[in-house]
């Protein structure tokens, strides 16, 4: 896996692998802008904070529970030939998907599922240059939760 070591580099590439339709893995590689974000979804209550005839100011009156986070990263492919329309079709429609990150110069292989779901193919007539926008969703909580 290679990083960006060079100056002119503004965005670290991650690579995106799949797959395909024939049922080889494919790498796709996105080198311009990333996005990464989290989603919570929790549950809350109002909670009893008087305790033995006595006042708690620091007691939390509304308290959550079942907290879960998910993370996704937005992915931007860079300039492109329309050729790749077909890669990405591919992409979109695979079920078993993987980001490569580099953290301190380790690979890190995650799991990830194709959070766009839709796609409008670009082609350099209509569109000059073709460039994709791609949202992810890890695939795991932030804090995992094993059922």
């Amino acid at each position: 896996v290679q990083t960006c070591a060079l100056p002119i580099c503004k965005y670290e590439p991650k690579k995106v692998t799949f797959v395909n339709k024939y049922g080889a893995l494919q790498d796709m590689y996105f080198f311009k802008k990333s996005v990464e974000s989290m989603n919570i979804e929790k549950e809350s209550y109002k909670s009893n904070i008087l305790n033995a005839s006595s006042y708690n100011s620091y007691n939390h009156v509304y308290r959550d529970f079942n907290v879960v986070g998910k993370e996704s990263v937005t992915l931007s492919s860079g300039f492109l030939s329309e050729e790749y329309n077909e890669v990405f079709k591919q992409m979109m429609l695979s079920e078993k998907v993987w980001v490569t990150n580099i953290v301190d110069s380790i690979a890190q292989v995650l799991p990830i599922n194709v959070k766009t779901s839709d796609i409008t193919y670009k082609t350099s007539l209509n569109d000059k240059l073709v460039q994709y926008t791609i949202e992810f969703d890890n695939s795991f909580d932030a804090i995992n939760n094993i059922r």
